[in-house]
């Protein structure tokens, strides 16, 4: 897995934390995405570091390296590749980096999501998401 620079596609893509979830809309295909967990992290650190290798770095120190280092890698680019296919990031070029980006420490009094693979759901329109349970419709559909 060689390094990579991993980059929030802001120009279509608009996003908000809700109730430690992520809620995301791609502006260009309408569909709406939600991560939890884990992934709500690597999306914060893709946004600050862009570089999968300080990614990888930094969720390896963040859990005390009681993750193996090839699992935290593989949980990443694996997660970036779901993100890529989803248009809701992209690769880009070393030359284009952020330059000197601070990162500020995650709060460790947080408690810290399982480490298990982030999930990216889809959906194609809001009402997927929000639906009733038991299949009520609003009334005003």
């Amino acid at each position: 897995m060689k390094n990579r620079i991993i980059r929030h596609n802001s120009k279509d893509v608009i996003f908000e934390l809700i109730d430690g979830e992520i809620v995301l809309l791609n502006l260009a295909n309408g569909n709406y995405y939600t991560i939890d967990g884990l992934g709500v992290i690597i999306w914060e650190l893709i946004l600050k570091l862009e570089n999968s290798k300080d990614i990888v770095n930094y969720l390896f120190k963040l859990y005390n390296h009681i993750v193996d280092i090839e699992i935290v890698k593989k949980t990443i680019f694996d997660f970036a590749d779901e993100l890529i296919n989803a248009k809701l990031v992209s690769l880009i070029d070393f030359k284009q980096t952020k330059a000197g980006q601070e990162l500020n420490e995650f709060n460790e009094t947080k408690i810290l999501p399982a480490f298990k693979k982030p999930i990216l759901q889809t959906y194609q329109k809001m009402q997927e998401k929000y639906a009733h349970p038991c299949g009520i419709k609003r009334s005003d559909e």
